[in-house]
């Protein structure tokens, strides 16, 4: 199993002050992960995986699967707002996540403009429950993020994944 804990300081506590938790942990066949360690950790099971399949239409079934399971995990299937604030908060990490948020946003702006005109005044509480089921912000943290915040935190997002493939390509090429 893994155990995904959400921040590199709680990570880096446990394992300098708590080897007892880490040693429990492995003994148990539990991975404890951070936000960094996470990526690394799912990446080896996904080549682990594919080193399985013996040919590419297999392993191109198995990337269907993940990519409909992403797709419920970034709420683009279903609403984040469904979920329990917990899972918002983890699912939102997920820059997919924010993007959904945007788009849904962004195409569901115009209705909900029009809807507020229909109802005059007695429609600040119908438009906040609207956003709210059908995920037009999200509640991260017990902080419930902005259109801004989901525009900054997936283009951060970008230029931060950009940058590592440049570091990996710089770094891969030298190598050859």
């Amino acid at each position: 199993a893994i155990m995904f804990l959400p921040a590199e300081a709680i990570f880096a506590e446990i394992n300098a002050y708590h080897s007892d938790l880490v040693e429990y942990a492995y003994k148990k066949r539990v991975w404890l992960t951070s936000p960094t360690t996470m990526i690394s950790t799912l990446t080896m099971i996904m080549m682990v995986i594919a080193s399985l399949f013996k040919k590419n239409s297999a392993l191109g079934a198995f990337g269907g699967l993940v990519s409909a399971a992403i797709g419920f995990i970034v709420g683009a299937y279903i609403p984040l707002g469904q979920f329990s604030n917990t899972a918002q908060s983890i699912m939102g990490l997920v820059p997919g996540s924010q993007i959904a948020v945007l788009y849904r946003d962004v195409m569901m702006s115009g209705s909900i403009e029009h809807v507020a005109s229909m109802l005059g005044n007695n429609s600040v509480e119908f438009i906040e429950n609207i956003r709210k089921v059908f995920s037009l912000s999200l509640n991260m943290f017990n902080f419930e993020t902005t259109q801004l915040f989901s525009y900054i935190y997936a283009i951060s997002s970008m230029f931060i994944a950009f940058g590592v493939n440049v570091l990996i390509y710089k770094r891969t090429s030298k190598m050859i």
